[in-house]
């Protein structure tokens, strides 16, 4: 006859074993909702943006997933493994399946958070600067310099590129005229840290110290702290006068 606690023992072993593969079932489902809203990002500023703001978050969400999955796995294979009745000893599986979990999400954390930063800058580089085909002619459209751009941007669009909240990509087709003018949001990559060298650091608080008058240039100052070593910064730069912005949009 079965006691109480191998009655508890053959129950915990299946609920552990249940709960593993929800957890396996959350990481696949958050991994093909990640795929679905790239997949659906028509433009490239749009994937540009998806990838550059929410593809660690939803890498980091699947590891997370995953190694809550391996806990109760090997939960449940300890757990049913164990042939006596010395609780101490199955405390200790369980702990040792809990450390080996730990310490696998711990890495893809670290992973995620210090080293695949440099690896999304690449994508996000191949990404935003990969050739375009005119739809007209079949051929390849040329990336403008930022001086031949201005002629193409709106008023507004300049100002966004002189504070810089906004860049933008202009494409031609010198033989049509036909352009495209994308989009991309400034700073959405972190930058890298002066003491750590990882791509850690992040701007936390932006003060405009001098406001751009008609004549004169502005100022702002950004400070940045890394996530990683807890190192911080101030970044000083310059905002274009306001009779620039009119001259550009005039231009």
């Amino acid at each position: 006859m079965e006691t109480k606690f191998e009655i508890f023992i053959d129950h915990w072993h299946q609920i552990a074993l249940i709960w593993s593969q929800i957890a396996l079932g959350v990481a696949a489902l958050i991994f093909g909702y990640y795929l679905l809203l790239l997949t659906t990002s028509r433009t490239s500023a749009e994937k540009y943006k998806f990838l550059s703001t929410h593809e660690i978050r939803y890498f980091w969400y699947t590891a997370l997933s995953l190694s809550i999955s391996l806990f109760f796995f090997l939960n449940s294979i300890m757990v049913r493994e164990h042939e006596t009745s010395d609780n101490f000893a199955l405390i200790i599986k369980i702990t040792l399946a809990g450390v080996i979990a730990f310490l696998i999400g711990y890495v893809f954390n670290t992973y995620l958070k210090v080293y695949y930063p440099f690896i999304l800058e690449k994508k996000l580089n191949n990404l935003r600067f990969k050739k375009r085909i005119s739809p007209e002619t079949k051929k390849e459209m040329r990336l403008l310099n930022e001086d031949e751009e201005d002629v193409h941007l709106s008023d507004e669009m300049i100002a966004h590129e002189h504070a810089y909240k906004y860049d933008y990509d202009v494409w031609i087709d010198d033989e049509t005229g036909y352009k495209i003018i994308e989009k991309y949001e400034g700073n959405l990559l972190a930058l890298i840290c002066d003491k750590c060298r990882f791509r850690t650091l992040e701007e936390y608080k932006e003060e405009v110290t001098i406001e751009p008058t008609q004549t004169e240039k502005g100022e702002v100052v950004k400070y940045y702290q890394c996530s990683y070593c807890d190192h911080k910064e101030e970044k000083t730069s310059s905002v274009a006068s306001l009779s620039k912005h009119k001259d550009h949009a005039t231009a």
